[in-house]
């Protein structure tokens, strides 16, 4: 392993675990300083950190057994302790030995006083075979369903209640599969053809995605975007197939004027603008001055001009030039995120019970402003990457109740069979192997 992979595997988990940054975006600055790292080696950095964020839960209950003291250690500790017992477990690539070395060793330079400690107990999990280890397989409980699969209890245990058994042991696999890698075409720029033969000549395979008509599953593991002509020109940009179908259900018009609430770094803007062709307006709207400035930064790339940006805080009364204007509105709502943990599986750790309900009360403010601000006969489209019910179906269905103005309606298309009974869009990634997704489109009356 070359030097750089574990301490750049233990800094990321433990910035991670004291702030509320993404393993995602740690991921990628560290590999933009360390340009060094041969290719390999950047794949085995990221797969030990997703891989011990995702079962990080099954390493600590085997270094708790060990460790009375484990609430007393540092973060930096614990992660040089979990990152070796998921190296001992679940790869194959480095002998247990020279593992146990190379924490050690990294003990002695972050925390020499615990340098021992860890070789003492790393030494004491090398004497048990790998399935001694291991959480029992009987999976009959919310307790044991939530050891074997490194998940929160108290998150398994709703999902049961909304669910069974079958469902929760299925999406609790998922959740620990690696994603696959999906682009958005940008048809402002290129055709999904043209796409594919430009990638295919720059040695990446892809193919088109089930659902959406403008993505592509990257089949290469080791793909690295700056190096493609597509990735640097704009022709196309990482997205879920999930995120890109929400756009579908906007289904904006060439002209038409369209509010983009909680815009965030305008994923989803810069798809619209593409369904419009450049012809109308967005305004982008987000209570973050810096994800705006990203935005708009990225505009120029992906040659999207027909988007105006505004800070606001979405929770609180409209200004006066947003009432009843906008022939769309898009609520991309602050979420749990509980759709993405395969992508994101820090946010299990962070989670707790009563964030899914504050959750819920910050959304429903948040469409009653867009409520505000669409035209009579416009649409709003609410969505979530959440897949909680909370945060979902409960928001809407309060929402419709106090507001007879509204009906909720049933998309139709290419989407048909993503809308349950009640009209609302759902995915989830072990049905539908993408991220999970919540979308309701409610017309003014």
């Amino acid at each position: 392993m070359a030097e750089g992979v574990r301490e750049g595997a233990v800094s990321i988990l433990t910035r991670v675990e004291q702030s509320r940054e993404h393993a995602e975006d740690l991921l990628n600055l560290y590999l933009g300083v360390k340009e060094e790292l041969e290719e390999r080696d950047r794949r085995l950095l990221t797969e030990l950190t997703y891989g011990t964020l995702r079962m990080r839960g099954v390493c600590d209950g085997i270094l708790k057994s060990y460790l009375h003291n484990w609430r007393a250690l540092s973060p930096v500790v614990k992660n040089i302790l979990r990152l070796a017992v998921y190296q001992i477990i679940y790869t194959h690539r480095i002998p247990p030995f020279a593992i146990v070395h190379e924490a050690v060793e990294q003990a002695k330079r972050v925390s020499p006083g615990h340098a021992k400690l860890v070789n003492a107990i790393l030494r004491k999990i090398l004497l048990k075979k790998r399935e001694e280890l291991l959480p029992e397989s009987e999976l009959t409980t919310p307790q044991s369903i939530a050891r074997v699969y490194s998940h929160p209890l108290w998150l398994v245990s709703r999902w049961l209640k909304e669910w069974g058994i079958e469902e929760t042991i299925k999406l609790c696999e998922a959740n620990n599969d690696i994603p696959p890698r999906t682009l958005r075409v940008n048809t402002l720029k290129s055709s999904r053809e043209e796409a594919k033969d430009t990638l295919s000549r720059e040695g990446i395979s892809v193919k088109e995605t089930s659902y959406s008509p403008d993505g592509l599953f990257v089949l290469d593991r080791g793909f690295r975007w700056g190096a493609s002509k597509a990735f640097r020109e704009g022709w196309v940009v990482y997205q879920d197939e999930a995120s890109q179908l929400i756009s579908y259900l906007v289904s904006p018009l060439p002209g038409e004027e369209i509010l983009d609430l909680c815009a965030g770094r305008g994923g989803k803007t810069f798809h619209l603008a593409a369904l419009m062709k450049n012809e109308g307006k967005i305004l982008s709207v987000d209570v973050e001055e810096d994800k705006l400035v990203k935005l708009m930064n990225s505009a120029a790339l992906f040659g999207v001009s027909n988007i105006e940006v505004k800070r606001y805080d979405a929770t609180e009364v409209p200004p006066y030039e947003f009432k009843e204007r906008f022939h769309r509105v898009l609520i991309d709502a602050p979420c749990s995120g509980t759709g993405t943990l395969r992508r994101a599986p820090e946010i299990k750790w962070r989670l707790r019970p009563g964030d899914v309900e504050k959750m819920a009360q910050k959304q429903k403010r948040i469409l009653d402003f867009a409520a505000l601000c669409v035209r009579k006969g416009g649409r709003v489209v609410y969505c979530t990457c959440s897949i909680m019910a909370e945060e979902n179906e409960r928001v809407v269905e309060a929402f419709l109740r106090e507001r007879e103005d509204f009906e909720s309606v049933s998309p139709s298309g290419m989407l048909s069979h993503l809308i349950d009974g009640r009209g609302f869009f759902h995915t989830f990634p072990h049905r539908h192997g993408m991220d999970g997704f919540f979308a309701a489109v409610m017309v003014k009356k």
